[in-house]
């Protein structure tokens, strides 16, 4: 009696002990960098800070260097071949802003600023934190990147996703570039709706 005890008490050990085996989903969808795309083909999506913002102040940049910096690079990622929307706004603005602007555009990838992310600011860390948070929310299976400096926004980018071919003579668009700021906050802003990369380099008031 007692061995037939043991054999049904070790056999009811392995079936506690036993690893399940969960079927594998091939069809499980992966966030991927764009690959195999030509100029024209990829949608970027930036946000960070206005150059002239408080925040940027407090934190000792030079806020024209760090201005002149951001509107190049904007348009070197055209320059490049990408399609690109930047939204630069601080923690007095919406973060739904973000989503109204994503909405209704797929987005090869999208991107936050190097000032979003220093100073032990917690107000900046909030930002930096609901805006990844807001970039789920509108495209879950876009991957993002983060520049080291207002002068990696192209680089940051280009280095994940190489087009394949060259975008010399055939440049992507400036979907928009927009700074949102209180007046207060900001002593200058940017904003190009019209796609000109002329009005863009010009900068402010242009």
């Amino acid at each position: 009696m007692d061995a037939v005890k043991t054999i049904v008490f070790l056999g009811l050990l392995r079936r506690a002990l036993a690893i399940p085996k969960f079927p594998v989903n091939e069809n499980h969808t992966k966030i991927n960098y764009p690959t195999d795309v030509g100029s024209g083909e990829v949608n970027i999506f930036y946000t960070g800070f206005p150059a002239y913002h408080q925040m940027v102040i407090d934190q000792g940049y030079n806020v024209t260097a760090v201005n002149i910096s951001l509107r190049n690079e904007a348009a070197n990622l055209v320059k490049a071949g990408f399609n690109v929307y930047v939204l630069f706004q601080g923690p007095d603005q919406p973060v739904s802003n973000i989503a109204d602007r994503m909405a209704g555009t797929h987005w090869g990838v999208d991107a936050v600023g190097w000032g979003q992310r220093g100073a032990g600011n917690s107000d900046v860390t909030y930002r930096f934190e609901d805006n990844l948070h807001q970039y789920r929310e509108s495209a879950p299976l876009t991957p993002t990147v983060f520049n080291w400096g207002p002068d990696t926004l192209a680089e940051s980018v280009t280095r994940r996703v190489p087009l394949n071919e060259d975008c010399t003579d055939k440049p992507g668009r400036l979907l928009a570039y927009e700074e949102i700021c209180d007046p207060k906050l900001c002593e200058k802003t940017t904003v190009v709706t019209n796609g000109s990369l002329e009005d863009l380099l010009k900068g402010p008031g242009a």
